[in-house]
């Protein structure tokens, strides 16, 4: 058997049998039986199912390959990102940057009060110091999204920055956070991104940076249901970004059931979990029943 996988599709190609036949059965997402084998949809999920059932089938993988982010950790080992917060950190946020260092996605799962908001924006001079990024949009809660521009950022950001928080005069995007000099950081809340004003500011915003900005979502059980407006709102925001870039922040990620969980990563990096889809993930991972099929 080989393998072959493509952006957003993959090709089993193989006789048609028995066991190909029990794997079919369990993929998540679309599969289409053509000439040649067997087309599926490349999450983890599936490709692991692949691997488990034909251990010696070849790969190829077509798809774009990903830049691993270790040239930046040793960059900063080597004393060659000029950064220096504003404020001292803690250890268990020193901690939380080493880790962070070594990802383009990341989520802070620390309880409140432990200074996850420090974390991000000091990940943010770091990338910026090393000239990977030009800006950063937040989309935090109502009134929190404020906070980020009047004192989270002028109290632990070590690098000249220009930022603005939704809504704005005329409710459009300053022009100055679409020039590239200091870093421009933009500020709205879940509710303001999801309206076609707000998310047409914030497109504009990540199209001006394209592929050089970072997505912070601060409090991400705002957005734990994946067909939410907010959710939907944020992804189409992520997506015209073109950028690797993005951070999770939240001391609650599971408010009700793990689904809860699964939306906040999927919208951080669906290769986390490899799961494309709910009900493949409550399949996986979830007992169902009890109240109204709670997990």
């Amino acid at each position: 058997m080989k393998i072959e996988i493509h952006e957003g599709k993959a090709l089993a190609i193989a006789k048609t049998t028995g066991a190909l036949l029990a794997v079919a059965s369990a993929l998540e997402g679309r599969r289409k039986w053509v000439g040649s084998g067997l087309r599926f949809e490349p999450t983890g999920r599936n490709l692991e199912l692949f691997r488990q059932a034909f251990p010696s089938a070849e790969t190829e993988d077509f798809r774009s390959a990903t830049e691993s982010p270790t040239e930046f950790v040793e960059a900063f080992e080597a004393g060659l990102v000029p950064y220096q917060s504003a404020t001292k950190p803690y250890a268990h946020q020193t901690r939380a940057m080493e880790r962070a260092r070594q990802c383009y996605q990341f989520a802070l799962f620390m309880e409140q009060g432990t200074g996850k908001t420090k974390v991000a924006i000091d990940r943010a001079g770091e990338l910026f110091a090393a000239g990977k990024i030009d800006a950063v949009l937040v989309v935090a809660k109502k009134g929190v999204h404020r906070q980020w521009i009047e004192s989270e950022v002028p109290t632990h950001l070590g690098v000249d920055w220009e930022g603005a928080a939704w809504p704005t005069k005329k409710n459009e995007l300053p022009e100055s956070l679409t020039l590239k000099g200091a870093l421009k950081i933009f500020t709205i809340n879940f509710d303001g991104a999801k309206t076609p004003k707000g998310e047409a500011a914030c497109v504009e915003f990540v199209e001006a940076h394209k592929g050089r900005v970072m997505i912070v979502a601060d409090e991400t059980q705002e957005i734990k249901n994946a067909r939410s407006a907010r959710w939907e709102a944020i992804e189409r925001i992520k997506r015209a970004s073109a950028s690797p870039y993005r951070l999770a922040l939240t001391g609650t990620p599971i408010a009700k059931d793990l689904s809860d969980e699964w939306s906040q990563l999927k919208w951080l990096d669906e290769d986390i979990l490899g799961i494309k889809y709910i009900t493949a993930f409550r399949s996986e991972y979830c007992i169902m029943g009890g109240l109204r099929g709670g997990s």
